[in-house]
């Protein structure tokens, strides 16, 4: 279970509000990303509070590599909102 922060992510353009009022991307779990230079397929499986850096940061896994990758974790979750990646739909 994600816990609550004890205030909202410092980046907030794109997150949306749950029902305690506070920001979060976790509308973004299960939605699948390609990263545009690799042709890689992302899918986002969670989402985790950091509270030492204040981000919401998102773990990931690639699915077209053809072996079964890690999870990884994003240093926050703007980094699928930069251009870098293009969500799939």
């Amino acid at each position: 279970m994600t816990s609550i922060p004890s205030k909202a992510p410092r980046v907030t353009e794109f997150w949306h509000k749950d029902a305690k009022g506070f920001h979060s991307p976790h509308h973004l779990v299960g939605k699948t990303f390609l990263h545009v230079k690799t042709a890689t397929l992302y899918v986002v499986v969670d989402v985790v509070f950091n509270a030492s850096t204040d981000q919401w940061a998102l773990r990931y896994e690639a699915h077209n590599t053809g072996r079964r990758a890690p999870f990884r974790f994003t240093r926050d979750a703007t980094e699928f909102m930069d251009g870098r990646f293009l969500e799939v739909k």
